[in-house]
């Protein structure tokens, strides 16, 4: 049965604890707590993962979507759900399929899943782990930051990336198995806000539109809610968009434009359309009041600044430029992006180890005996929604299993 090594204690390594089949197995957090990093998601609330079918949990995962197959169709939201449950946690689906703990806590969710793991194995805290130990291409151990070696013939790596270091993800763990040959791909921070050049979007600090479109050059465009900040852009769809756009903005050499329309489904001349059915019935309304029927006052003022309009602009004086111009503005409004994020700030890790260097049916390295990689680590990530949750869990217990 020999000894399995679990490094980190988030939820890929609660996972992989709690279903490994070793004689003895082995937590090592460098952290005093475990899962740091989950207790912090969902706004202390933890979404989970979520009730979408298998292949809509695939496609959220791009072009990684087979990668990810194996470990999701092992361990669907339904298990996931089951073994919350069995531990003393009961789950809510909300509105839009995530789902959380019923309490709204994530205390919850790392209390059931720490309570399953310390069953089938020991945690060992503040516990650095500094180099991996391989002898003729098979793991023997790893070393610590105090020179200790915890000797064993099978090391997970469940570190999570390199976002929100305070939290135990620090990316030592990309150089530790680089030194081995581990082929790791650009690292960017993703689920970050993005950066806004334009200061006019300022005012709209703390505005939501729950159904915006966002698209820029180069990559499908994405609908869903955001949120104005003092800075730019953030919410659940300008996150997932910014691991979109993350290599795009990096590579161009020209100002990296970002559209946003505020309507996911309304085209210019749907727009065009609607303020002309404005001037027989609203000749003396103000434009900006019938826009706020449609998107949020503070918005629909500002959008009206944009397009040339007073304040007080009627819809008498609402002349074709200024339909033009507002129409283009609701449906397309473009903002220059300046940046996205930085490690503190972003949620995910885009990049990480290629998904070229290991099984996707054992999660294992194809040049390491004993090595299997997980979670966050691995260059694959989703969208806001549990999703990411979803595959450090289902990744997790699909290396422990083998």
């Amino acid at each position: 049965m020999g000894t399995t090594l679990i490094v980190g204690a988030g939820a890929a390594g609660l996972a992989a604890a709690i279903f490994s089949k070793a004689g003895r197995t082995l937590v090592l957090e460098q952290l005093s707590q475990p899962a740091r990093k989950l207790l912090a998601t969902g706004g202390g609330r933890c979404n989970v993962t979520h009730s979408a079918t298998i292949d809509e949990l695939m496609a959220t995962f791009g072009k990684r979507n087979r990668f990810v197959e194996p470990a999701l169709s092992q361990f669907t939201p339904e298990d996931i759900c089951e073994l919350l449950s069995q531990n003393g946690v009961q789950t809510i689906v909300e509105e839009d399929g995530c789902i959380f703990p019923e309490s709204g806590k994530a205390t919850d969710i790392v209390g059931a899943l720490y309570s399953a793991a310390e069953k089938n194995a020991s945690f060992v805290y503040d516990c650095e782990v500094t180099e991996l130990l391989v002898e003729d291409n098979h793991v023997v151990g790893v070393k610590t930051a105090s020179g200790k070696v915890f000797n064993a013939d099978k090391v997970i790596f469940c570190t999570g990336g390199k976002c929100r270091r305070a939290l135990g993800s620090t990316g030592a763990a990309y150089e530790m198995l680089s030194k081995h040959g581990i082929k790791i791909t650009p690292l960017m921070p993703a689920l970050a806000p993005i950066f806004i050049k334009e200061k006019w979007l300022a005012e709209l600090s703390g505005i939501s539109c729950p159904n915006a479109l966002l698209s820029a050059k180069g990559v499908e465009p994405l609908s869903g809610a955001i949120l104005f900040t003092h800075t730019g852009v953030s919410g659940p769809a300008a996150l997932a968009y910014s691991g979109q756009i993350a290599s795009r903005f990096a590579k161009s050499k020209e100002p990296y434009i970002l559209k946003l329309s505020y309507i996911a489904d309304m085209l210019l001349q749907d727009w065009i359309d609607l303020f002309d059915s404005w001037r027989r019935p609203y000749g003396t309304s103000q434009v900006n009041n019938l826009l706020s029927k449609y998107l949020p006052k503070a918005l629909a003022k500002a959008l009206c600044k944009q397009a040339g309009l007073e304040s007080d602009t009627i819809v008498a004086h609402f002349n074709r430029g200024m339909t033009e111009r507002l129409a283009e503005l609701c449906c397309g409004t473009k903002l220059t992006i300046t940046g996205l994020g930085d490690w503190e700030s972003a949620m995910v890790t885009h990049g990480g180890v290629s998904i070229k260097e290991l099984d996707p049916f054992t999660l294992e390295s194809k040049t390491i005996k004993g090595l299997y990689i997980t979670g966050e680590l691995v260059d694959v990530d989703a969208p806001c929604g549990g999703y990411n949750i979803t595959w450090a869990l289902a990744s997790g217990k699909l290396a422990a299993e083998q």
